[in-house]
């Protein structure tokens, strides 16, 4: 709209403000892993942030297909890119090749997973996200995946 002060959003505006959060949220995390520690930071943010994810999903998806798709959309929108490496109803596998936070600290990344964790089970209570592979922690891309949880307890989340 311009003509009354602001500016249409393009795709520099965008990645200006990708980059502004990118900061934001790292020298947040930062100063909360500095000042407590990893276990601290998990301690104080997990559950706020699973359960923060778990709400913001705002329909049910019948399996990792559906949640891979809802994940990926969220990617787009923040301009992540890469591929599949594994697709099925049972399990989806996604390598992130280009990421605008590949130079934050691995805590922020594994943070965002928690507020993930959250979503995937929002949208379906039968799959969890993992984060595997994290470019901050020095791997050339970053790789999760969503898959349904077996019988039994679920494995402990990333440590912060």
């Amino acid at each position: 709209m311009k003509g009354n002060g602001t500016e249409d959003a393009t795709p520099d505006r965008a990645a200006k403000l990708i980059a502004l959060w990118a900061t934001l949220h790292d020298t947040i995390v930062g100063a909360v892993e500095d000042g407590l520690g990893r276990r601290g930071l998990r301690n104080m943010l997990y559950q706020p942030l699973f359960e923060a994810g778990r709400k913001a999903a705002a329909r049910d998806r019948p399996d990792a297909t559906g949640i891979a798709e809802e994940i990926m959309q969220l990617e787009r929108d923040f301009d992540l890119r890469g591929r599949v490496l594994e697709r099925g109803r049972q399990r989806v596998v996604r390598e992130v090749t280009e990421c605008p936070w590949a130079s934050v600290r691995p805590a922020s990344c594994k943070v965002f997973a928690w507020w993930m964790e959250g979503f995937c089970q929002g949208l379906n209570p039968a799959f969890r996200y993992r984060l595997e592979q994290l470019m901050t922690e020095g791997a050339g891309t970053c790789v999760w995946s969503v898959s349904r949880q077996t019988e039994g307890p679920s494995p402990p989340s990333p440590k912060a």
